[in-house]
């Protein structure tokens, strides 16, 4: 059973949001809470360590960053946080993203892949042997 109860998707725009909802629902199943956070108040609001953030690697305007690896660097490690992951096609930011605390991501290119399913079943249950 996952541990993860709710799934927030962080600066996405409205089709990567409708995209990523059913991507995650077909993946982790309907019970899965799925909302959008666009702004830092209402990230600030969803940061509990049942929540999965799929944060984007470009913020617009409402964030403190401009970029989601500065976010993730900023979030990572803190007691009873989120678990995050980015979303982005760029392996770079991909691998930045990991060394700043987060879970392997994967791209909005691949959200139709098995590898992107993998990793999003692998960040909702990363801590149920713990």
């Amino acid at each position: 059973m996952s541990r993860i109860n709710k799934v927030v998707l962080v600066g996405h725009c409205g089709a990567d949001s409708w995209s990523l909802q059913n991507m995650v629902q077909s993946t982790l199943g309907k019970e899965v809470a799925i909302t959008s956070a666009d702004d830092a108040a209402a990230m600030n609001a969803a940061a509990t360590s049942e929540h999965l953030w799929l944060v984007n690697r470009s913020l617009g305007w409402g964030y403190d960053y401009a970029d989601g690896v500065e976010l993730i660097r900023a979030i990572a490690g803190r007691a009873n946080g989120p678990v995050l992951m980015l979303i982005s096609n760029y392996p770079d930011a991909q691998k930045q993203a990991v060394e700043a605390g987060a879970v392997r991501g994967f791209g909005k290119d691949h959200l139709h892949m098995s590898s992107a399913a993998s990793a999003l079943r692998e960040a909702a249950s990363q801590d149920e042997a713990e």
